[in-house]
């Protein structure tokens, strides 16, 4: 039976490493009572940020959100409702200032939701295809790329159009370049695309040279069903214990199972000036059963109180195209060539890191 941990699974509370109670490891470390160790299971996700609503669509382009979504009331308010499986309309209004030009910055509005998902065992749902957002072109409206394509609906639905403009695009590039939606496995590597040749990165021109015989890709479809299999955990451990009681780091470990094999994913922090990598580098990559285990040490990862430096949630993203740019989250744009799988921030229930506290080294 196909597992959807999203949905049958909540945030594990307090699994402590070194099995004490909260009361006895308080009484170890006077100046911070606080936990030392958690576990969680990562919940799976299609969504990144709130816009576009999702970052996999299927074949016509409506997005397959299994996150949190936008509604509103009867008196109007905008809300956001966690664990939602539902397939949101592309032509869905966005925030929209008093000149009707799309403005993320104003705050929610309702997703158009063509029907919830069945996720039921056996349900076609389940054998959905998921295809990447289409793209183009980078200086789309108000400066902004757009996503999903121009002409394909009427609006944006990339909130602020997160794309690394030392990355993309190439100046000829900026006014031209379009891609349509693509399935997940179908999505450009550049410079290899499976048929032979060599590609031009920038233009997807065929070279005349030939790829190695040695690259392979992918050649199934990438499911909603093989989407909703990933199962992950998170320990979070704190570090560097001072003379005082107080920890000065964290150790992140991850244990990946049932993702897309030979896949690969990168880590980032949300915090409240926004997401970043965990570490540098932030990348794991998967075997060919789809699974990883990865560890990474962040220094003073959950100053006390509402530091914009603190950790407020993890995220787990896959790349489609293969390609990962440091500490830029995409060469294109949310669900064209980073789709997000884990997000603790889509869970309902409590901030699990919210009791956490470290100190400067």
């Amino acid at each position: 039976m196909m597992k959807t941990p999203f949905l049958t699974r909540a945030i594990a509370t307090a699994i402590f490493a070194t099995g004490l109670s909260n009361q006895a490891l308080s009484k170890e470390h006077n100046s911070h009572p606080g936990p030392v160790a958690r576990v969680i299971d990562l919940p799976v996700t299609t969504q990144g940020p709130l816009w576009p609503p999702a970052e996999v669509v299927n074949d016509q382009g409506h997005f397959v959100l299994i996150g949190t979504a936008l509604e509103s009331d009867r008196e109007g308010n905008v809300a956001p409702v966690p664990q939602q499986a539902l397939l949101v309309s592309k032509h869905t209004v966005p925030p929209l200032d008093d000149a009707g030009v799309e403005s993320p910055a104003l705050g929610g509005a309702p997703y158009s939701v063509i029907r919830p998902l069945d996720l039921s065992a056996g349900s076609a749902d389940l054998d959905m295809v998921l295809h990447a957002n289409s793209y183009g072109p980078a200086n789309g409206p108000g400066g902004r790329p757009s996503i999903p394509r121009q002409g394909e609906t009427t609006y944006n639905l990339n909130g602020a159009g997160v794309v690394c403009r030392d990355v993309f695009p190439a100046e000829s590039q900026a006014d031209v370049y379009t891609r349509p939606s693509l399935p997940l496995q179908e999505v450009p590597i550049y410079g290899f695309t499976g048929d032979g040749k060599r590609h031009d990165v920038d233009s997807g021109e065929a070279l005349a040279q030939l790829e190695p015989v040695v690259d392979q890709r992918r050649a199934s479809p990438i499911t909603l069903g093989d989407w909703l299999s990933a199962d992950g955990q998170l320990k979070v451990q704190l570090t560097g214990r001072t003379a005082d009681g107080s920890y000065t780091g964290a150790s992140f470990d991850f244990r990946l199972d049932n993702l897309i094999p030979n896949g690969l994913y990168t880590v980032w922090a949300v915090r409240g000036r926004g997401p970043d990598a965990l570490a540098m580098p932030n990348v794991i990559t998967t075997d060919a059963q789809g699974s990883a285990q990865a560890s990474f040490l962040v220094s003073n990862p959950f100053p006390e109180g509402n530091s914009d430096l603190r950790i407020r949630g993890v995220a787990i993203v896959y790349h489609s195209d293969h390609q990962t740019w440091g500490g830029c989250f995409s060469r294109f744009g949310p669900g064209v060539d980073a789709h997000g799988v884990f997000n603790t921030l889509k869970a309902a229930g409590p901030n699990p890191f919210a009791d956490f506290v470290t100190v400067a080294p």
